[in-house]
């Protein structure tokens, strides 16, 4: 199906919607790990600028040593919505993402989807 280089006039690749990468593994594509992320809004008031307080968690190396997979994820999701809030401008309200664990406890964030975001008042 998709054996030549690709081409915008060719029917199959004007179809594809996006190209997803994936970790070569003896287990699969890794284990799965599944964080379903609400921002930490300030239940009396909706507007704040929300803190995305990561360093209140404890520290990854615990998190992993004690194999705490969706504390860990969480802590990523904080993390990567502090930079985004600081660098873009822009607050992540909620969002879907998936991780994969490999052989070697590595975890990846694999795909993020139904993200809901608003600009920094």
């Amino acid at each position: 199906m998709f054996d030549k280089k690709p081409n915008a006039k060719d029917f199959n690749w004007r179809t594809v919607e996006y190209v997803q990468s994936c970790i070569k593994d003896p287990i699969g594509i890794g284990k799965q790990c599944s964080v379903h992320f609400f921002a930490p809004l300030d239940e009396t008031n909706h507007s704040l600028t929300i803190d995305y307080d990561y360093t209140r968690m404890p520290d990854e190396l615990q998190l992993l040593q004690q194999q705490q997979w969706s504390a860990y994820c969480q802590k990523q999701c904080l993390k990567m919505c502090y930079y985004l809030q600081k660098v873009r401008g822009v607050e992540i309200l909620q969002m879907k993402c998936e991780f994969l664990r490999d052989e070697n406890s590595n975890v990846w964030l694999s795909y993020v989807k139904d993200i809901t975001v608003r600009r920094v008042q």
